[in-house]
């Protein structure tokens, strides 16, 4: 009887089983079933027999299944395996109930959560493509994992520190910032490209064959751990280095568009390798290899050509100008290889004097590292780029003859020497070469040059350019001078009393005074337009070369002595005649001489006449002369000077015809000038008592100077300088400077181009004696200061 039960019983339960149902809710869910033989009903009703579902191990929908919906999965109580290929329409998926499954696969689908911590048995689980759905994924649980790829997401950060069985990591294409695989010490492959990666730690890895990390952040990798590593890819991350030595079995590396600076690879069995690529480091000059000859020579081998391969490495530079290579290697300044780029490093820096004139040298990259070099003549090439940043030592340079169109020497403070003639310049800042004493830049471009604080300057060539202005007054010790061939209109040499030679030919000189260049021993400015012209220097008899041919509008030539002149001097038009009391060329305004700012000009009225006196005359006007000024940017000039023979005297005016003056008076201070108007000096002296012997032959005389403000000098002056006594004057021997009143602080002797020949400071003496003896004869300015305010007292040495 109890059997007859138990039978009844079993059959019940079978029964009732095989009567339950699972919904299926998704009708293409359900018609996958139906298609795929496991729903026995064969009708789209919204369910399945549970019967049917509960031991099928394999549920893969394709894309044409079109499945949004999984609810009746949970009863695939034997599935081991679910795919699901191009879904795009899955979005939160669980498989909590699935306990035996071991192989997930999602692609294209919008997951945005999987639930998969009760899948204890997962070995495989592979999302692809979820776009940005899947921002974070759960594996703590999943620990028999073996193979895990997440590619495509949105990844920030995965841990798998629980994951030690995986042998297989695929992470590529995700926003993941760091990675650690620290306990995946199983893995053979690593892929995790596409990343932001910036710090990555393998040397636990001892069983990786393949690493892809291209296009990550990276910039440190240590591969001595990974024997195993067969393929490496490191793309286009920020590496400095890389050292292959320990990885004999690669076969595949590439390791382009990083910050490498030191590659090897000499792991002795580089013949095994089938790609090798570098490409794009710019920085990586040497490239360690087994065998340098099959490298050079396997197709499959990729580098820069910035880059070399060597069985031994030292610094090398790379010099891209074959001839300029060649060169070097000539002269045992390369590394031993022909035609291969570079030299050695530690040869090159030492040098401190290169001749490489005349090589056929197009580019002189690789200059940057003769760091010692003091002496370079690279003429005669056909150079046009040049950087000598890192030749600060240089002090002699040559680049003549070549095709530059610009450089820049604002490193190269020690230059002595010059010679950068016959190139395209336009332009030139020589501010900071202020130890130039000889610069040649003839035959270029340039229509501007200054010089203004090369005060060593001695020898200067300047020839063949589109200058229309050259300012040589602060360059006193400058005794060459070659100007020719430009489009100068006014050259002021007064403070040049060491000048010897001067070439100024072929230019538009109006007027030209040599009268304080004593030293003078060669003088050319023919072809000019000259009208007037003063080489009264008192020693013209070492004036051995003189020519003034050319000068269509040139009569009068003044000079020391008119027969030595007639007899020596013959370079001259027929029309020119020598005198020793020339009419100055400016005596009317039409020829007005153009005046330069901050230049002190010589001039005189001697021989000339006076016509139209300004109305702050108050003497006997001796004659008066012309200049011509053009208002600066300021809009602001003021005008001082000094005379001998009587009280000089200046009148501004708008135009040669104007009948008023704009300013007039002893010294001039103007504002509010029209910027860029041309405006009209008038220069006089009016007769004071007369001079001794000795200084007759100066009346008529001056000096002048306009300067680019209204600020006058002395501005600060005392209220009472006539209590100031300055005796002798004119003196020899000795000044000596008193005041009842007022105690000197200090006293300054300047001469009339404005530099200072005596300093003392009187520490508040009302009489000071000065040692006048070691002074030339001629006009002096001398300062007195006094509680901080100045008195002005001119004087006179014979």
């Amino acid at each position: 009887m109890k059997k007859i039960y138990f039978t009844f019983f079993t059959l019940l339960i079978t029964a009732h089983f095989l009567a339950q149902t699972t919904s299926i809710p998704d009708v293409n869910f359900e018609r996958y079933l139906i298609q795929a033989n496991i729903d026995s009903d064969g009708v789209i009703n919204g369910e399945v027999l549970t019967a049917d579902i509960v031991n099928i191990t394999r549920v893969s929908f394709s894309t044409s299944d079109a499945v949004h919906d999984i609810t009746g999965l949970q009863d695939f109580a034997a599935l081991t395996e679910f795919i699901a290929n191009s879904n795009n329409q899955l979005e939160n998926l669980s498989f909590s109930q699935n306990s035996n499954l071991e192989r997930l696969i999602l692609t294209s689908t919008q997951t945005q959560t999987i639930n998969i911590s009760n899948n204890t048995k997962l070995i495989e689980l592979a999302i692809y493509d979820s776009y940005e759905s899947l921002v974070s994924l759960d594996i703590s649980k999943n620990t028999n994992l073996t193979s895990l790829t997440v590619v495509d997401s949105q990844l920030t950060s995965i841990d798998i520190s629980n994951n030690t069985k995986l042998a297989e990591l695929y992470l590529a294409t995700n926003q993941l910032t760091s990675l650690d695989v620290s306990k995946n010490t199983n893995l053979i492959e690593l892929n995790c490209k596409e990343n932001n990666i910036s710090s990555l730690d393998v040397t636990s890895l001892i069983d990786l064959e393949e690493l892809y990390i291209n296009k990550n952040n990276v910039s440190l990798l240590d591969l001595s751990n990974n024997t195993k590593l067969r393929s490496f890819n490191a793309k286009e991350n920020k590496l400095t280095l890389l050292d292959f030595t320990k990885n004999k079995d690669l076969t595949h590396v590439y390791c382009d568009k990083n910050e490498i600076t030191d590659l090897n690879i000499q792991n002795e069995n580089n013949t095994k390798i089938r790609i090798f690529s570098s490409e794009n480091n710019s920085d990586l000059t040497c490239i360690l290899v087994d065998d340098k000859e099959y490298s050079d020579n396997d197709s499959s081998w990729y580098k820069d050509t910035t880059s070399r391969f060597a069985e031994e490495c030292n610094e090398q530079t790379a010099i891209p100008d074959a001839n300029f290579e060649s060169y070097l290697e000539y002269k045992g300044l390369g590394n031993g290889e022909d035609n291969d780029g570079f030299v050695d490093t530690d040869k090159i820096s030492v040098v401190e004097s290169l001749d490489i004139n005349d090589e056929s040298i197009v580019d002189l990259t690789g200059i940057e590292d003769f760091i010692a070099l003091k002496s370079l003549d690279a003429g005669l090439n056909s150079i046009v780029n040049v950087d000598f940043s890192k030749n600060i030592n240089l002090e002699v340079l040559n680049i003549a003859q070549n095709a530059i169109t610009a450089i820049d020497l604002s490193k190269n403070i020690k230059l002595t020497e010059l010679v950068i003639s016959r190139n395209q310049l336009t332009t030139i800042d020589l501010s900071k070469n202020v130890a130039l004493k000889d610069l040649s830049i003839g035959v270029n471009k340039l229509d501007a040059l200054d010089v203004s604080k090369l005060l060593d300057l001695e020898r200067l060539w300047c020839f063949s350019n589109q200058l229309t202005t050259l300012d040589i007054s602060k360059n006193e010790k400058i005794f060459l001078l070659n100007c020719s061939d430009n489009q100068l209109e006014n050259l002021n040499v007064y403070s040049n009393i060491q000048l010897k030679r001067i070439v100024a030919s072929y230019n538009k000189l109006k007027y030209i005074d040599f009268q304080k260049n004593t030293n003078l021993v060669e003088l050319d400015v023919s072809n000019n337009e000259l009208i007037g012209l003063n080489v009264k220097n008192g020693i013209n008899t070492v004036l051995f070369s003189f020519d003034v041919d050319n000068n269509a509008n040139l009569t009068c030539i003044e000079v020391d002595d008119v027969s030595f002149s007639n007899t020596y001097w013959t370079s001259k038009d027929a029309h020119s005649s020598y005198s020793t009391d020339c009419a100055p060329v400016n005596n009317n305004c039409t020829n007005a001489i153009p005046l330069t700012f901050g230049q002190v000009t010589p001039g005189d009225v001697k021989s000339g006449n006076a016509n139209n006196n300004a109305p702050c005359v108050a003497g006997n006007v001796i004659a008066d002369v012309w200049f011509s000024i053009i208002v600066p940017q300021s809009g602001e000039l003021s005008v001082e000077g000094a005379g001998f023979g009587g009280l000089l005297k200046f009148a501004v005016y708008e135009t040669c015809n104007s009948t008023d003056p704009i300013a007039c008076g002893e010294k001039i201070s103007l504002k509010n000038l029209t910027v860029g108007k041309n405006l009209n000096l008038k220069v006089w002296i009016e007769a004071a008592s007369n001079k001794s012997q000795n200084n007759q032959s100066e009346t008529g005389t001056f000096t002048l100077e306009v300067n680019e403000t209204s600020v006058l000098s002395l501005n600060n002056s005392l209220n009472d300088d006539t209590k100031i006594n300055l005796y002798p004057n004119p003196a020899t021997q000795f000044i000596k400077i008193s005041s009842p009143v007022f105690t000197v602080d200090k006293v300054e002797v300047f001469n009339v181009i404005g530099k200072r020949v005596i300093f003392k400071n009187a520490i508040l003496k009302k009489e000071i004696t000065l040692n006048s003896s070691t002074l030339s004869k001629g006009i002096y300015l001398i300062k007195i200061t006094s509680n901080n305010k100045v008195s002005s007292k001119k004087l006179i040495i014979n």
